[in-house]
């Protein structure tokens, strides 16, 4: 039925990392919970749930305790393992990178390690730690 696997199987988790990294942030409602030292705090009751990408509302996500789940107009693109670190101890951070909260997935061929940047009750902004410096924002569905 498909008949480019590799192109498809290529294309997804791309557009999981667009879908999850895109969303909103207002200036005026800077409502995040920081550290001392600057980074954020992870409040698991304001991460769950649903949601929307602002510059593309077709793209949601979907995190619970265990699980990250992706949608592109309705249709699952991946569902993923999901651990949440206040300090990330995950091995995909590079060595002698200061501590930060971060989400890290089980992607197909490794694992995801997203920084989280924000997180209010309404917002959600992250980046990928590695390679570009993508922003993905997110506003609560």
């Amino acid at each position: 039925m498909l008949r480019n696997t590799r192109k498809t199987a290529l294309f997804l988790p791309y557009l999981l990392f667009f879908a999850l990294l895109t969303g909103c942030q207002s200036s005026s409602e800077k409502a995040t919970t920081e550290t001392n030292d600057g980074t954020v705090k992870i409040e698991m009751n304001k991460l769950l749930g649903k949601w929307q990408s602002v510059t593309n509302p077709k793209n949601v996500i979907e995190l619970t305790n265990e699980r990250m789940f992706s949608y592109y107009d309705d249709l699952k693109l991946s569902d993923e393992s999901l651990v949440v670190y206040q300090d990330c101890v995950s091995r995909c951070v590079p060595e002698g990178v200061t501590q930060m909260p971060c989400m890290v997935t089980d992607g197909k061929r490794a694992e995801n390690c997203f920084e989280v940047l924000e997180l209010t009750d309404k917002s959600l902004s992250y980046a990928l730690i590695s390679g570009e410096r993508k922003v993905f924002k997110f506003q609560k569905m």
